[in-house]
């Protein structure tokens, strides 16, 4: 959750769950599993 924060801290809103890709610890694999939980308008 730090890392998720600081991300948006330096880089604002995400505009599509693929940006959660640029973040260290999470991969292609974990997107599924965090998809039910994210809202991005």
């Amino acid at each position: 959750a730090d890392a998720i924060m600081s991300w948006r801290e330096q880089n604002g809103p995400f505009e599509r769950v693929e940006d959660l890709l640029e973040i260290p610890g999470i991969g292609p694999s974990m997107l599924p599993a965090l998809e039910e939980y994210l809202v991005i308008e």
